[in-house]
């Protein structure tokens, strides 16, 4: 006659059983004091034997029943920020975050090559493992679609809160002298598939820079900032 193997239900049945029963004689062992004390040598017995039928009930459990009900929320994305670096204030040509950038060609363009700003910012994402990207425009009208991007790249993460990022324009991406122009920076996790890709897929998903830059030259000593795009 073939041996019949306890079920689930057999094995929740017996383990239900030890625990009253075990549960009595530690009552009654404590109560006796010390007088029954040789009796927890078999309350100790009894309780490695309901851990191996406790074991044995876990690993007869299908393995879909570990995780059934288990939800595990997915983390937010949450929107990126820019903020000044520390350094921006300090520079040859000061580019901080709220200041008119004041820039003269002939002041400050090298002896040799077009010459260029930096404009260092920290991006700051609660979303620490999260890519990011990043896109610079000078005086671009999304209605017009006029000006353009003149950098764009992905924003490795640290692992950190800040990620550093150095930005570097050209004076001679910023057109002509005795005018006002516009630096922008957008960042975000992904933007859409479509030259310029100024717009994010998200747009809560997005963190926007601005600087304004008053370009000079001796022959165009002054800008009128009314007319910044």
């Amino acid at each position: 006659m073939r041996r019949r193997e306890a079920s689930q239900p057999d094995i929740r049945v017996a383990i239900t059983r030890e625990l009253t029963s075990l549960f009595a004689m530690i009552s009654w062992v404590t109560r006796g004091g010390t007088a029954l004390a040789p009796h927890l040598g078999v309350a100790r017995s009894r309780t490695a034997s309901l851990l191996v039928m406790a074991l044995a009930f876990t690993a007869a459990l299908p393995g879909c029943l570990i995780t059934e009900g288990l939800n595990v929320p997915r983390q937010q994305n949450l929107p990126p920020s820019i903020v000044s670096s520390s350094t921006a204030a300090t520079l040859p040509i000061p580019t901080d975050l709220g200041s008119i950038v004041s820039i003269d060609l002939d002041r400050d363009r090298p002896a040799s090559g077009p010459g260029e700003a930096l404009f260092p910012v920290e991006v700051r994402d609660p979303n620490l493992e999260q890519p990011l990207f990043y896109r610079l425009f000078v005086d671009f009208d999304p209605e017009l679609a006029r000006g353009g991007s003149i950098a764009g790249d992905r924003i490795q993460p640290t692992s950190e809160l800040a990620r550093h990022l150095d930005l570097i324009v050209n004076f001679t991406d910023l057109g002509s002298p005795g005018q006002c122009h516009k630096v922008e920076l957008r960042v975000s996790s992904a933007f859409v598939d479509r030259v310029p890709q100024y717009a994010p897929v998200d747009p809560a998903d997005l963190a926007v820079a601005i600087w304004w830059v008053r370009l000079t030259s001796n022959d165009h000593p002054s800008v009128d900032l009314s007319t910044c795009p």
